[in-house]
């Protein structure tokens, strides 16, 4: 992705905590350089975990995440046009179930016409 936009590659560093008896947690630091026309370096930060390579993980979908909005760019892939169909599809058949739903109602309510005492 930093390719495609034109920077350069992020830099990951490791931060560790000791917590609670001294169980260490980790948790990544994400820079990259040539963001901002100001020359500003951009720094966020990943989610304390257990294992490292979740936290590196997590730090770099937080990334990932900032640097869509900053930059404006979205991600489209295969996954995404295949979500927007299942999306699509699902409208359909939301719509087809209300209409099943009033076929029913007006059903039920001709039987009672017909047969009231069937209830």
């Amino acid at each position: 992705m930093c390719i495609t936009i034109g920077i350069k590659s992020p830099v990951y560093t490791k931060e560790e905590v000791h917590v609670r008896q001294g169980v260490p947690y980790v948790r990544y630091k994400v820079t990259l350089e040539g963001i901002s026309p100001s020359g500003e370096t951009f720094v966020c930060y990943g989610r304390f975990a257990r294992q490292s390579n979740d936290a590196k993980e997590d730090a770099a979908v937080v990334a990932m995440r900032r640097l869509l909005e900053t930059t404006g760019h979205q991600i489209r892939d295969f996954n995404y046009y295949n979500v927007k169909i299942l999306e699509q599809k699902i409208q359909v058949l939301e719509a087809e179930k209300i209409s099943m739903r009033n076929v029913i109602r007006t059903l039920n309510e001709e039987i009672d016409i017909i047969m009231p005492e069937s209830k």
